[in-house]
């Protein structure tokens, strides 16, 4: 069994704009060629001793053209599992490419790719319905190898689980100083050697979405980011809870995974999920009394959790949504 989106992540609001920082969970993949000056603003040498990407504005933690963003330099496992283009690959697991680190060095904006690049200001997820997106510059480190991980260039588009690791994990790593620094732009840019562990090194953020680019100097650095083996609130989030306690010795999750000895209910899909001991475990439901609610609060078809506590209208598409323990919100019909 598995679960139909499980995204670790944390949402920071900030005014009218949130950023949706990516440790571990499914995007889309696509590709693109550059070795120029990017957003990070990387040396190009940086780009040649291994695998680098871009990552959708959103968690990139910056904004199209005004420079670097937070997840500069960060290190990403991506793990294929499938792709948008086709429901016929693979047809085994032996056509699965192994997985990947990549470095990011690069935005994915919304606006010069809103198919697959979400952002939440203008749309929660992309056409294919993921939150994340990668693109892997093939033209970075041995574009004859990535071509062959993109099904021999059969492939646009993959679909991966992904999830945030010490840049030590990339092939690049061993070669440190060639990519250490800046590239040729001298007045902005981040490109930190392993930012998910050294934490003091992490990149900022524009503090608003005007030109020009901010030097380093002058932009905000999240204090919340989920850094590599870091607890932080985005590892649990409890969007609903009840001190009733399951009597219950089996439930819908078994045998996949062990029942939740509490209520606490985490995320919701087509059926309510908790966290325990690090592991997710599903809801008793007939015990807890917490039923699905697809019918008065829409979102939680989509995997969302329906807002508890506020009305507040943040932003509409085909759904409308609140925010609330820094994390997007379905409102109810009732609203």
């Amino acid at each position: 069994m598995r679960i139909s989106a499980i995204f670790n992540s944390l949402l920071l609001v900030s005014g009218s704009y949130a950023w949706k920082w990516a440790k571990k969970g499914k995007a889309s993949v696509t590709r693109y060629g550059s070795m120029g000056i990017l957003s990070c603003n990387c040396k190009i040498s940086a780009m040649e001793v291994g695998p680098a990407c871009a990552i959708n504005e959103n968690a990139y933690g910056g904004y199209d053209g005004l420079g670097s963003g937070v997840a500069c330099g960060m290190c990403y496992k991506l793990t294929p599992y499938g792709t948008s283009e086709t429901d016929q690959w693979p047809k085994s697991e032996a056509d699965l490419p192994g997985p990947m680190v990549f470095k990011v060095t690069d935005i994915c904006p919304y606006n010069a790719n809103p198919k697959w690049c979400p952002s939440q200001e203008s749309a929660p997820k992309n056409s294919v319905g993921m939150e994340y997106h990668f693109d892997i510059n093939v033209d970075s480190w041995q574009p004859e190898t990535l071509i062959k991980w993109f099904g021999n260039g059969s492939l646009g588009t993959m679909n991966v689980e992904f999830e945030l690791v010490s840049c030590e994990e990339w092939l690049g790593w061993s070669k440190k100083g060639k990519f250490e620094g800046l590239g040729d732009n001298p007045w902005w840019g981040c490109c930190p050697a392993n930012p998910s562990v050294e934490q003091d090194t992490i990149c900022g953020y524009p503090a608003e979405n005007k030109p020009p680019a901010p030097q380093e100097t002058d932009r905000i650095k999240p204090t919340d980011f989920p850094f590599v083996g870091a607890s932080s609130s985005n590892d649990v989030q409890v969007t609903t809870s009840s001190s009733v306690k399951p009597t219950s010795s089996s439930c819908w999750s078994l045998p996949d995974y062990p029942c939740c000895s509490t209520c606490d209910v985490v995320y919701t899909d087509d059926h309510n999920w908790g966290v325990e001991n690090g592991e997710w475990c599903g809801i008793d439901d007939e015990a807890c009394g917490t039923n699905s609610s697809a019918s008065e609060c829409p979102v939680t078809a989509i995997g969302y959790p329906c807002c508890q506590n506020t009305c507040e209208e943040v932003y509409t598409d085909e759904y409308r949504w609140g925010v609330e323990n820094d994390d997007w919100c379905g409102l109810k019909d009732s609203c």
